[in-house]
Parts: structure tokens; C-alpha cells; sequence
């Protein structure tokens, strides 16, 4: 280009080749074919993904991630005290797989336009009617929407979108619930 520039490029850290062990911090198995693939097609595309993680509701992710945070990569998750242990292979799942990982607050945001998957990782607290509203709204434009809930929550907004929009009946087991033997 006229410019200087010669195209689209991406940068990986060496690390992403590798799966990686939090547990015992050490790396052990090759997965550079799979990073390849990825970094060939987000070229393709010509425009990287972004995953949106939401925060507000006690979600598991960053311990103080913010809406103004920027979008983290594998020496961030890997060198980060500030990334919850629970959270760090998803993270490093979506980051090996080309995609920017970036935090959305539904209670004041709504879904920006470049947002290829939204992630509810674990809230302790609902979502109003309004951000079910957005989350409905995008999926029905062809969103993806995953949430991961802890079995005991009381989600009452966030289970009735995932039966009206997904035809999935969450029964959460609430704390104090008997628990059914499946043998009996």
C-alpha cells in the first residue's frame, strides 16, 4: 500500500502453540495446528472476532474487569493475578481460537456489532428484564449466547430467555432443595 502498510498480520505469543496446565503452570501439548487454522481464517474474515464476557452480576472472570478494560491475550492470561483461576481456560480457549476477549456490562451497554459470541460465566446475581431484552435481541439476530450457571442460583430473567428463546426448561437444584437419587 502507499502507505507502508502491507495487509493484515496477528501476533501470537509463543505460548498460544502450546495447551497450557494452570495447575501446575507448565506447558504440555502441541496445538499449533489449531492456532494456525485460526489465525488463517480471522485473517479471512478480515476482521478478528470479539467474545464479549458480561460483568455486573458476579460473573467469574476478572476480579475487578471493567467496561473500559482492553481486550486480553495469552501472556495476559497467563501472567495476570487479576484473572480469577476459575475463568482462565475459557479465556484461553477463545484467545487460541483468534478471538479478542472483552468485557460488556448489559446494564449500561448494549451488544456492540462486532460481538460474535456473548459468555455469562457464572453469575451469582440475575439480569434484569432489560439486559434479558439485549441478550434476546441479539440472539435472535443471530447471536451466541453461552452461559455456564452455577446449579444453585436463582436466575428467574436469565432461565426464562433460555426457555423462550432456546426451548432449554432450566430446574436449578436451590440450595436447601432435596436432591433426587436418578437410580430410584
Amino acid at each position: 500500500n502507499a502507505d507502508g502498510t502491507y495487509g493484515e498480520y496477528r501476533v501470537l505469543h509463543y505460548q498460544s502453540f502450546y495447551t497450557f496446565d494452570y495447575s501446575t503452570d507448565e506447558l504440555y501439548g502441541y496445538n499449533g495446528e489449531m492456532t494456525f487454522t485460526s489465525s488463517i481464517l480471522s485473517l479471512v474474515l478480515d476482521k478478528t472476532p470479539t467474545v464479549y464476557f458480561t460483568i455486573g452480576h458476579g460473573e467469574t472472570a476478572f476480579k475487578s474487569w471493567g467496561k473500559n478494560s482492553v481486550a486480553i491475550d495469552t501472556e495476559t492470561i497467563l501472567t495476570s493475578e487479576d484473572i480469577n483461576p476459575n475463568a482462565k481456560a475459557l479465556f484461553q480457549l477463545f484467545v487460541d481460537n483468534g478471538y479478542n476477549v472483552k468485557p460488556i456490562d448489559l446494564r449500561t451497554e448494549n451488544v456492540p456489532s462486532d460481538a460474535r459470541v456473548i459468555v455469562i460465566n457464572q453469575p451469582e446475581f440475575d439480569f434484569s428484564t432489560d439486559e434479558t431484552a439485549k441478550l434476546r435481541a441479539y440472539y435472535r439476530n443471530s447471536g451466541t449466547v453461552f452461559c455456564f450457571a452455577p446449579y444453585n442460583a436463582e436466575l428467574t430473567n436469565l432461565y426464562e430467555f433460555a426457555e423462550a428463546q432456546c426451548g432449554i426448561k432450566v430446574n436449578p437444584i436451590l440450595t436447601g432443595s432435596p436432591v433426587m437419587d436418578p437410580s430410584t
